[in-house]
């Protein structure tokens, strides 16, 4: 069995470095509630207490947000940045949306009150299954 080869690109990385920061921050923050996991082919995933929260797939000239749609990230977005949803590319693929962001709306996408959202459904979720 060979091991999964889990690195960034050095562009990638660098896209990390500067859109995504913000979110790194709030891993470090968390206490431990937020984990940050490299993935293959440039993606990472962020966990809220083991749960995926989303999968972000880094790409050249964007990112591509995924959760389960349970979460509900469109409507979290939408609630609270109504104004960028006309913006965005998303897409229902399976149990999954794919919201594809470019790299000016990435915070927006992401920021606190709609991770706060996404956690809360995660609850939710765990709470009623």
């Amino acid at each position: 069995m060979t091991p999964m080869a889990r690195f960034l690109s050095e562009n990638a990385l660098n896209k990390v470095s500067t859109d995504l920061s913000f979110l790194t921050k709030a891993v470090l923050e968390s206490n431990g509630e937020l984990d940050l996991q490299i993935r293959p082919d440039d993606r990472l995933n962020i966990y809220y207490q083991g749960n995926s929260l989303a999968e972000i797939a880094i790409r050249s000239n964007d990112y591509a947000i995924k959760v389960h749609y349970k979460f509900g990230l469109s409507e979290a977005i939408e609630k609270l940045q109504p104004n960028i949803m006309s913006k965005l590319n998303i897409t229902n693929q399976g149990n999954y949306q794919t919201v594809n962001v470019p790299p000016d709306l990435i915070h927006p996408c992401l920021q606190l009150s709609v991770r706060r959202r996404l956690i809360s459904k995660i609850k939710e979720v765990n709470n009623g299954e």
